[in-house]
């Protein structure tokens, strides 16, 4: 939807989205997971105390976590090398990262779309 432009199809893509993610049904439903999250994190940071923290790794932790739980419903990720984890956290964020880049980044192959075979930035992989 975000990537869509204005018109017809985007209003509609979007009232099915505010409908079906947004309603008060649905966010009562995950309520319940948002507030494991939310004691978990609290935990990570009481078992913590006295000792230095980087306060953005553990929010980060938690955003990811509820993020995926509420649309995945489970987590896919975590710090160890755990088999019951897809991917290790260092990983997830640095694909993150990643995404947020190339998805912000210019390429001459989205605006004139016979030059994007050339991929002169060498952002298409």
């Amino acid at each position: 939807m975000s990537w869509s432009s204005y018109g017809p199809y985007w209003r509609q893509a979007r009232k099915i989205f505010l409908s079906e993610m947004f309603n008060v049904k649905k966010l009562d439903s995950l309520e319940q997971i948002r507030v494991e999250e939310r004691r978990n994190f609290l935990y990570r940071l009481r078992s913590l105390s006295g000792k230095p923290v980087v306060l953005r790794d553990h929010l980060t932790h938690y955003t990811l976590s509820t993020i995926s739980r509420m649309v995945l419903s489970r987590i896919y990720f975590g710090e160890s090398d755990e088999k019951k984890f897809v991917v290790k956290l260092e990983e997830l964020k640095g694909m993150l990262d990643e995404w947020f880049f190339l998805n912000g980044v210019f390429n001459i192959g989205d605006w004139i779309p016979w030059l994007s075979f050339l991929d002169v930035q060498g952002y298409v992989k």
